[in-house]
């Protein structure tokens, strides 16, 4: 697979996961993920930087990734859309936990909690400051747009 892909207008566009050089918790942070250039055999864990918020700060999203010995399938599992199911996130860590890469061909990719800020108020919808206060469904902004208008469609759109 090339290093490089070109996009529509001619501008070629690198295809690698990306490292943004901060750290949380002593886990990397990404601004895109490419599962070619991880090493097979092991479970990698980031946190995905998300849509930057009306206050400058960015939404850091949990991703783990089990890649196997072998090449195969890649499977994703997206927890947390709605911030008050919260059965899904743990059932999809518990998934995770139990894969083990040195006996797996493929790749197992997990996102948790991709509506955090419903989540850290329970509740189904991402309240943003927006229209006085809106409450968006992030379920209901697919595909979203990375130049959306608000930060759950801009989420979305990542």
């Amino acid at each position: 697979m090339n290093e490089f892909s070109l996009a529509s207008n001619s501008v070629p566009l690198q295809v690698a996961t990306i490292y943004t050089g901060d750290i949380i918790q002593g886990v990397p942070v990404i601004s895109q993920l490419h599962t070619q250039d991880l090493e097979p055999g092991r479970l990698h864990r980031f946190f995905f930087q998300g849509v930057q918020m009306g206050t400058g700060q960015h939404w850091y999203v949990p991703v783990v990734v089990a890649k196997g010995v072998a090449d195969g399938k890649r499977i994703a599992l997206i927890a947390g859309v709605h911030g008050d199911e919260l059965n899904p996130v743990r059932t999809v860590q518990q998934i995770m936990a139990s894969l083990d890469p040195l006996t797996m061909s493929g790749t197992a990719i997990a996102v948790y909690d991709l509506s955090h800020p419903a989540k850290e108020y329970t509740q189904r919808k991402w309240l943003i400051a927006q229209n006085g206060g809106t409450l968006v469904d992030l379920n209901r902004v697919w595909p979203g747009d990375e130049v959306g208008r608000d930060a759950p469609t801009r989420q979305s759109g990542q």
